[in-house]
C-alpha cells in the first residue's frame, strides 16, 4: 500500500473502557488507510492507537513553542524534526527492507529506541518535578522502572 501514490486516511475519535483506571472511559483513535480506488488495490488497513501522542502533534506544540517565545529548545527540536523528515524524504523510494534499513542507521539518538524514549517521557512529564526535567532529555534518560 506504501508503493501507491494516493493513500486516503480517517482518523476516528472512540471511547474505549480502561481497565486499570476505575474503568472509565478515555479517548482513543481508530486510524483507516486505503489506496484510492484507481490505484489497482482493494485493501483497507485499520489501526487503533490508545491515545494522539504522534510526531506530527508533537511538532506542531514545539513550533507554536518558538512562534510565540522565539525558544532556543524548541528550536532545537524543530532542528531534530528536519533531519528526520529529510531522512524519510530519503527513505521514500526505498523498499520496505532498504527503509527499514535507512531508519535503523539514521530516527535513534543517544542509543535509544525514539518509540520508547516518547512513549516514556509524555507518560511522565505531566509529574516529573521541575527540579528534575533534565532527566527526560535524550542523552540523561533512563526507562522508567516498571
Amino acid at each position: 500500500m506504501l508503493q501507491k501514490h494516493i493513500l486516503h486516511a480517517d482518523e476516528t475519535p472512540i471511547k474505549v473502557l480502561r481497565a486499570d483506571k476505575d474503568r472509565k472511559t478515555h479517548r482513543a483513535y481508530l486510524w483507516v488507510y486505503a489506496p484510492a480506488i484507481h490505484e489497482g488495490l482493494n485493501a483497507v488497513i485499520y489501526d487503533f492507537t490508545p491515545s494522539r501522542a504522534g510526531a506530527a502533534h508533537a511538532r506542531r506544540k514545539l513550533y507554536e513553542l518558538h512562534v510565540a517565545n522565539k525558544s532556543d529548545i524548541a528550536a532545537q527540536a524543530l532542528a531534530s524534526f528536519k533531519a528526520l523528515y529529510a531522512i524519510e524524504t530519503e527513505a521514500k523510494t526505498l523498499t520496505t527492507a532498504q527503509r527499514q534499513a535507512l531508519r535503523e542507521e539514521k530516527a535513534k539518538l543517544n542509543g535509544h529506541d525514539p518509540l520508547a524514549y516518547l512513549r516514556d517521557i509524555l507518560e511522565r512529564l505531566s509529574t516529573q518535578p521541575n527540579h528534575r526535567i533534565h532527566e527526560l532529555l535524550p542523552h540523561h534518560w533512563q526507562p522508567a522502572q516498571q
